[in-house]
């Protein structure tokens, strides 16, 4: 605790001293909600799809796309703005794209299919050509109806929101390419899963980062402790030295500038940890 507790009203030394505020739905940035809930999305998805392909956090990922039916403004401003970022660490991703409406074509499908429990009634013994009918719309076709709202069928009226269920779906070919989407199939995610030699280079890279990390630790070092670090690989083998010459910039962005280096440069007044 410190010498007062609370200090003033509001704060304190440390928030065990203070009482869980009164929930407020009034003080909600309902802008900010609607932004995070489309991260939780991407970001769940996005780890999903690397599960399929076994791709372990640690390994790197060239891109993530995500298509959103319908996005607001304001997520989508918030996706490629000041969220990026953090999906992209989430991921571990290089690249982020959102796919803008006017290019869905090139990477979803939209498909529609009756909604049952409410068109039963309504078509009846129809049911089975409507379906054959719906079913077999273009990707072009099925917007359409979407932003017409109605779609008519046999002198029926079939409206597209409560008696139509749409749902988009990954069609972009290529074998590097690997999608998920969710229940609702208003969100697709595809991630590019090549694993050439600047990724899989990436990926050991965040291993050795993890591992002086884990080292540091044990040692006892802060943050703001710098030690040079040196490595040591068998005779003809240079994992660690081709992982290391080919990502300078994380290692610098990490420790501080500090760059592992092969054991022959170590100075001779140099201590192990």
């Amino acid at each position: 605790g410190g010498s007062s507790n609370p200090v003033c009203p509001g704060k304190s030394d440390s928030v065990h001293f203070l009482h869980t505020p009164s929930y407020d739905e009034t003080r909600l940035n309902q802008n900010a909600v609607e932004a995070m809930e489309a991260l939780q999305v991407i970001v769940e998805n996005g780890r999903n799809v690397r599960e399929k392909r076994n791709i372990s956090l640690r390994t790197p990922v060239k891109s993530a796309t995500v298509i959103l039916r319908n996005p607001s403004a304001n997520v989508v401003e918030s996706i490629n703005g000041p969220l990026k970022g953090y999906i992209l660490s989430e991921l571990n991703a290089w690249e982020l794209v959102v796919v803008p409406k006017e290019k869905e074509h090139e990477w979803v499908t939209l498909s529609l299919t009756p909604n049952f429990n409410v068109l039963g009634k309504k078509l009846g013994k129809k049911m089975k050509d409507f379906k054959g009918f719906v079913t077999g719309l273009s990707h072009a076709d099925a917007v359409a109806i979407l932003e017409k709202g109605t779609l008519d069928f046999e002198g029926l009226t079939i409206t597209a929101k409560d008696e139509l269920i749409s749902k988009l779906s990954f069609s972009r070919e290529g074998s590097q390419w690997e999608s998920t989407s969710t229940p609702e199939g208003d969100v697709v995610v595809a991630v590019d899963c090549t694993q050439d030699e600047a990724i899989l280079s990436a990926g050991k890279s965040r291993e050795l980062i993890n591992a002086i990390q884990q080292l540091r630790k044990a040692a006892g070092l802060d943050l703001k402790d710098q030690v040079e670090v040196f490595f040591e690989e068998a005779a003809g083998i240079t994992v660690v030295e081709d992982a290391v010459a080919g990502n300078v910039g994380a290692f610098e962005a990490k420790f501080q500038g500090a760059v592992p280096v092969p054991k022959k440069f170590a100075p001779e007044w140099s201590v192990v940890l």
